[in-house]
């Protein structure tokens, strides 16, 4: 598990970063916050994904609780995919982007 280990730690560094980003005020800082969400994002997929398909007990239950805190706290309805859920999250987190660079 060293790579999930990796993950998990690379994510709550970037995680660590937001809130400082998201209070400067500044575009680039916010451009910044919304571009590290994106690569949270992605290794959340990646982490979600590799627990299912190592399937042991203790992968099994850690997959489970990254599906209750989604639904906890982001929302997600339980009849949506987690990975499609991480990729609607994607989508609106680029649309800020584009909108913050002009072009959306």
């Amino acid at each position: 598990m060293s790579f999930l280990s990796e993950s998990i730690i690379k994510c709550e560094e970037l995680r660590s970063t937001l809130p400082s980003l998201r209070a400067s005020g500044r575009v680039e800082d916010l451009i910044l916050y919304y571009e590290r969400m994106l690569e949270i994002a992605d290794r959340q997929a990646t982490i979600y994904t590799r627990l299912r398909l190592i399937g042991d007990k203790d992968s099994t239950q850690v997959a489970d609780e990254m599906l209750h805190a989604a639904e906890q706290l982001w929302g997600k309805h339980a009849a949506v995919d987690m990975i499609e859920f991480i990729g609607m999250m994607k989508e609106e987190v680029q649309m800020h982007i584009w909108a913050l660079k002009g072009k959306g």
